[in-house]
C-alpha cells in the first residue's frame, strides 16, 4: 500500500473545522488526518454533503478563542446566516448535561407532553 501524497499544510496549522451547510453539524479534523490522507476532507461525515474548502475555519497554533470565534462569525456572515443559538460550555461535563437536557426535552415533545410544537406522531 502506498503512502498518501502529502498535502501542503501551513507549518502552524493545528486543525480545520467545517460547519456543514446541509446538516448544520460541526466537524474538526486534526493536522494528522490531512497528513495521513494527503488531502483535506471533502464530505461531511454526518450527511455526506460536499464540504466547501473555502468555508473551512483553520485553527493555527497561538490562535485565541476570540480569533476562532471571529473566523466562525465571518463564515456564517458570508453564508448570510446567524451563529448557532448557544455556544458550547468550556466544561466537558456541562456539555454532556446540556445534551442530556436537550434529548429529554425532545423526548417529551415526541411523546406529546412537551413545551414545543405539536408532537410528531410515530407509527400507524
Amino acid at each position: 500500500m502506498s503512502k498518501a501524497k502529502p498535502v501542503d499544510l501551513p507549518a502552524d496549522l493545528v486543525a480545520v473545522v467545517y460547519y456543514c451547510e446541509k446538516c448544520d453539524s460541526k466537524h474538526t479534523f486534526g493536522r494528522d488526518y490531512m497528513a495521513e490522507t494527503g488531502a483535506f476532507p471533502d464530505a461531511c461525515p454526518g450527511c455526506g454533503a460536499r464540504l466547501n474548502q473555502d468555508d473551512r475555519v483553520d485553527r493555527h497554533e497561538g490562535d485565541s478563542a476570540e480569533t476562532l470565534e471571529a473566523r466562525k462569525l465571518d463564515l456564517f456572515a458570508k453564508r448570510g446566516r446567524a451563529l448557532p443559538g448557544r455556544p458550547k460550555p468550556d466544561n466537558p461535563q456541562e456539555i454532556k448535561q446540556q445534551r442530556i437536557r436537550d434529548l429529554e426535552g425532545e423526548l417529551r415533545r415526541l411523546k406529546g407532553g412537551g413545551d414545543g410544537p405539536a408532537s410528531v406522531r410515530l407509527g400507524p
